[in-house]
């Protein structure tokens, strides 16, 4: 069984001025940690989910 590489490439042209929008602001703004895109992040996935969210630097810190 061949399973393909997955492809991207449709569904990012779809969101590409949206992220760069997004990264510009984060960049802009200097606030990499603890700003306001954080916040909104954080309160989207906390909707999503239906409980708590944090944002963490990476997988490590998440656990523990």
């Amino acid at each position: 069984m061949r399973v393909p590489f997955l492809r991207l490439e449709a569904d990012y042209r779809e969101v590409a001025a949206e992220v760069r929008r997004r990264f510009d602001a984060v960049l802009e703004s200097q606030c990499f940690v603890l700003g306001p895109q954080t916040r909104e992040l954080e309160e989207r996935l906390c909707t999503l989910v239906g409980g708590h969210a944090v944002a963490c630097s990476s997988g490590s810190e998440a656990l523990y």
